[in-house]
């Protein structure tokens, strides 16, 4: 597994956490999950 694509895959488990959590807890977490996808840009 090459360093872009464990990157990917992190990025991609933390969107899904986020959006677990602001289903589940506080919509705020969708804060969060823009950040990542602003990162991976």
């Amino acid at each position: 597994m090459t360093i872009d694509r464990l990157v990917l895959a992190f990025a991609g488990s933390f969107i899904l956490i986020s959006l677990i959590l602001s289903h589940f807890h506080s919509p705020y977490w969708l804060w969060f999950t823009a950040f990542v996808g602003a990162n991976l840009l």
